[in-house]
């Protein structure tokens, strides 16, 4: 099997890759099929990235002293090539002083980071760089564009190499093209980190599936907190996740600042766009799927997204999911979860219009009494 290490000398970061397709075996209770490359679709612009040029990445294993490749289950397939051996064994012995009780890390994951854009050129390289930035070296990276007119695929093309998969066509939505990312994608957990959304810091990869890996082992969505941006006000506020018992009135985490175990992952039912997303959540929620809340700040997300520009459609769907579920919650749980969002869409209209009419004088000292923090420090 021929193998490669590819070594990014302006990060610094490596991205350990074997140069043969991963294990792929549709099973028939998986929830989604999974494809290495996306069928011709509507109108195609282009298609690259380093699984064009042959090199595929994986999760590893350590069996008995040994680094195993894995399939796209985590399970233990063949020996890894002793170039990725020592490269493992090296980040490994590099970061062990900050494992749980000094264990030994059994497993490097790959962690699947998807990008949806749409004429994104303002802010998609900060999105790219959040992420090839990434001193975890197991991540691999998919872009799915919806055929920007923009500049937006010199930008995808100016980081190709760093790139495992990207595509340019034509889609149906936000949905849709996240749908297509879900897909494509290989590794065993998947984060969602779209065009203006970015990571905290260049180390959130590590702190979470090494520092961290034995908290979540056992789980099928790690969540944390995140800082919201307001471009217009020049202004970053953090924003907490809470408890997943709050679902019933609101979103408990943004999905930028989550990550799903592949297996527990399905698509999103773009029935529920905008909401979609709050959707799947619930299902897993009252499903008893395990979700894990951890202390780190993961995202920054910009405000007045899809969501933010269209919170009365929003809270209505909110509305229209419980509904849908009614018959899963108790009935005390329905009727004050359903009111609850009906009155938040009448509410989020008058916010809005205040938001665009008021000085941003007065919209800065609500966000700072709505998110209980000193904004002007």
């Amino acid at each position: 099997m021929n193998s490669t290490l590819i070594l990014d000398e302006k990060y610094s970061t490596t991205r350990i890759v074997a140069k043969e397709k991963p294990k792929i075996i549709n099973k028939p209770e998986d929830k989604f099929k999974t494809v290495l490359f996306l069928p011709l679709g509507e109108n195609r612009k282009g298609e690259g990235g380093l699984r064009t040029k042959g090199y595929f990445k994986h999760s590893y294993k350590l069996v008995d002293g040994v680094w195993y490749i894995c399939d796209t289950d985590g399970n233990p397939a063949y020996s890894a090539p002793e170039n990725i051996q020592n490269q493992i064994n090296e980040y490994i012995n590099k970061n062990k002083a900050t494992f749980k009780d000094n264990s030994t890390i059994t497993n490097l994951p790959l962690i699947s980071v998807i990008t949806v854009v749409l004429n994104g050129e303002k802010y998609l390289e900060e999105t790219i760089l959040s992420v090839i930035n990434q001193t975890y070296p197991n991540v691999e990276y998919i872009i799915i564009d919806g055929g920007s007119t923009d500049s937006t695929m010199d930008i995808i093309k100016k980081y190709e190499d760093k790139i495992d998969y990207w595509i340019s066509e034509k889609d149906k939505g936000i949905y849709d093209a996240m749908n297509k990312g879900i897909r494509t994608s290989t590794g065993y957990w998947l984060n969602f980190m779209n065009a203006g959304d970015s990571f905290c810091d260049e180390k959130v990869l590590s702190k979470i599936f090494t520092e961290k890996f034995f908290e979540i082992m056992d789980v099928d969505v790690v969540y944390g907190n995140t800082i919201v941006k307001y471009d217009d006000l020049n202004l970053e506020i953090t924003s907490v996740a809470k408890e997943m018992s709050e679902i019933f009135y609101g979103m408990p985490f943004c999905h930028q600042s989550s990550f799903f175990r592949r297996k527990s992952k399905e698509y999103y039912n773009p029935i529920f766009a905008p909401s979609a997303d709050y959707n799947m959540i619930f299902k897993f929620y009252i499903k008893g799927k395990v979700f894990y809340k951890i202390s780190e700040y993961i995202s920054k997300y910009r405000a007045y997204g899809d969501s933010d520009s269209n919170r009365y459609v929003v809270y209505k769907q909110y509305a229209n999911i419980i509904k849908e579920h009614k018959n899963e919650i108790t009935k005390v749980k329905y009727v004050s979860s359903y009111s609850y969002f009906l009155f938040l869409s009448v509410w989020s209209t008058f916010k809005f219009l205040a938001k665009r009419l008021l000085p941003s004088f007065f919209v800065r000292i609500y966000l700072g009494y709505k998110y209980n923090k000193n904004i002007f420090i």
